[in-house]
């Protein structure tokens, strides 16, 4: 009778108002769960940003070291080169001072010779 229908009806507008809480929550939970993604997603970028960042820091770093060695080795090839030349002047120098010293000599022996013939 009356009672019963009365008593499915609350138990209808329990189980509705059950219905509409597990559906807000729903709603509620998959908000959470976008929110969650997006805050990997962003994770991930700013991961991938460092990841290429650090990167380039480390082909800037391999750049410098290999530019710095080259400069060195143009330096020491430029030392070389100097030292080179500097001891073929040393060496042209004392093959001059040979050459004249010998003329010297050759000279003196000449004025004694002259000197002798004189006397």
């Amino acid at each position: 009778g009356a009672g019963e229908a009365g008593e499915l009806q609350t138990k209808l507008a329990a189980v509705r108002e059950a219905c509409a809480e597990a559906k807000g929550e729903a709603t509620a939970l998959k908000a959470q769960a976008a929110a969650a993604a997006a805050a990997a997603d962003a994770a991930k970028r700013r991961e991938a940003e460092a990841s290429r960042r650090a990167e380039a820091a480390e082909a800037r770093a391999k750049r410098a070291v290999s530019e710095a060695e080259a400069s060195r080795s143009r330096q020491e090839a430029q030392i070389r080169t100097l030292s080179g030349q500097r001891s073929q002047q040393l060496a042209e120098a004392a093959a001059r001072e040979a050459h004249w010293s010998g003329r010297c000599s050759e000279l003196q022996q000449e004025a004694t010779a002259l000197r002798a013939a004189l006397a």
